[in-house]
């Protein structure tokens, strides 16, 4: 037999040689050949009566089924129920089944160490019973096999012990693997292959510092809620926020990331009013698997809160009493800035009738900081003799404040727009105590006293002649 089965292969015959020994010592030796499996005998006459041993010399690829050293009992002429020795032979034919362990990172093939150890299989065969566990051992990340022997011919089932891979390895694809084994497969071993991957992740932080004016701050002006996205490999997207308190950078950690390039954008749209971002949005940061954790890649951002700057202006408005307004009627004021406060485009006007309220702007002021702005506005003297011309230095006083809101405006119950009147009164005699006057009559006085001299001295010098 083969495998305890009748065959008609070739893998059990051969020459099977027994030895006869009985009464008076009596020993021979005999040999049955078998062909294509098929049974055989061979008769030993000329025996006197008595017991015998008949024993085979068991080859050594066979195994015997049974007792060796069969007793027979030999009568005389017993030729029509010879007594015999029967002996079967078994032939145990085994095979051979692989087992091939692959392995990845982030489903790449690897050279890397992280994914070697000890992989745990466990072959049963059809009736359920285990009869084998084999190990692979993963070095560098290099496929390994290991071969399991002596299998009798059969469907084997191959699992994966996944309990016992090395931390982070998942298999690939479902567990078990089915193959069968036949006798003699020396030139091609049936193989179960198996693929287990390791995901290696990483880590990136988003970093959020905040100033205020360009500086850095504990006030509350740039706090808020900042709102990131983040996109890489895969198609993943997800989205992070960092809350600043008392103007203190804060950050948040990206956990559980597949290498790879990722971007993260900052939401500009939600920040807290008055906050622009300085700097690029958009930043690039490389993520690694598994050897980051000290130095995880930071995606940095820096805010800005600058309130939106506000204008102001300071407009003259001209009175004149004691008469109306004449076409050639003009009065002229300067602007100073103090402690330098912004200053409008121009620092001088003239205001004439034409002009509407007979009332003018220096021109727009801007502010860009909050702050206490001194200005004064001073009138230039003109040339009317019977005008009395105001000589103060008027002050004006422009407020602004930051509302926290990202705008400056004007400090409650204040304007950014500011009027200063200036009056200034006609008169039919000059005024009193104007120099300017007396400046006058005196150029009259001597410009009349040079032309008697210049009349005086022709006369003077005809009377000498004389």
């Amino acid at each position: 037999t083969v495998n305890g089965a009748a065959t008609t292969s070739t893998s059990a015959d051969g020459t099977y040689t027994f030895t006869i020994t009985g009464p008076n010592s009596y020993s021979s030796t005999k040999t049955i050949t078998i062909t294509n499996g098929v049974s055989d005998e061979v008769q030993v006459d000329d025996l006197i009566p008595g017991t015998y041993t008949v024993t085979e010399t068991v080859p050594t690829d066979m195994e015997l089924v049974g007792d060796n050293g069969v007793e027979v009992e030999v009568t005389a002429n017993n030729t029509a129920d010879v007594p015999t020795a029967e002996f079967t032979n078994n032939k145990v034919e085994v095979g051979s089944l692989k087992i091939k362990k692959n392995v990845t990172v982030n489903g790449a093939a690897t050279t890397s160490t992280s994914a070697d150890g000890t992989y745990t299989f466990i072959v049963k065969n059809a009736d359920g019973d285990t009869v084998a566990t084999p190990t692979i051992t993963i070095k560098d990340g290099v496929s390994n096999t290991a071969t399991v022997n002596d299998l009798l011919p059969g469907t084997y089932n191959v699992t994966e012990d996944v309990d016992q891979n090395p931390a982070g390895m998942t298999l690939v694809g479902e567990n078990g693997r089915e193959v069968e084994v036949t006798a003699d497969t020396t030139s091609e071993i049936p193989t179960a292959e198996f693929t287990n991957n390791k995901v290696e992740v990483g880590s990136l932080k988003i970093k959020k510092n905040v100033t205020v004016n360009g500086a850095a701050t504990t006030k509350t002006l740039a706090d808020g809620t900042y709102h990131f996205t983040i996109t890489g490999p895969d198609n993943y997207s997800a989205a992070k926020t960092i809350e600043i308190k008392n103007g203190v950078s804060d950050e948040v950690q990206v956990d559980d990331l597949v290498p790879g390039t990722y971007t993260v954008a900052e939401d500009t749209s939600k920040n807290p009013d008055g906050v622009s971002l300085t700097g690029k949005n958009n930043i690039q940061v490389e993520v690694k698997g598994n050897n980051n954790t000290t130095n995880v890649p930071t995606a940095e951002f820096t805010n800005d809160y600058t309130p939106s700057p506000c204008e102001g202006e300071i407009q003259v408005r001209k009175v004149l009493k004691g008469r109306a307004w004449t076409s050639s009627d003009s009065f002229t004021f300067t602007l100073k800035a103090l402690d330098g406060a912004p200053m409008p485009s121009q620092t001088r006007i003239t205001i004439t009738r034409s002009d509407a309220d007979q009332t003018k702007s220096f021109g727009t002021i801007v502010f860009t900081e909050p702050g206490t702005y001194v200005y004064s506005v001073s009138e230039v003297r003109g040339g009317d003799a019977y005008i009395k011309y105001d000589t103060k230095e008027h002050k004006i006083t422009i407020e602004v404040v930051d509302d926290t809101h990202g705008n400056l405006v004007a400090k409650e119950g204040t304007q950014l727009i500011q009027i200063v009147t200036i009056k200034n009164t006609y008169s039919e005699t000059p005024p009193t105590g104007d120099s300017r006057h007396l400046f006058l009559y005196a150029s009259l006085m001597i410009t009349s006293m040079m032309g008697l001299c210049m009349l005086y001295l022709p006369y003077r010098r005809k009377k000498r002649k004389e």
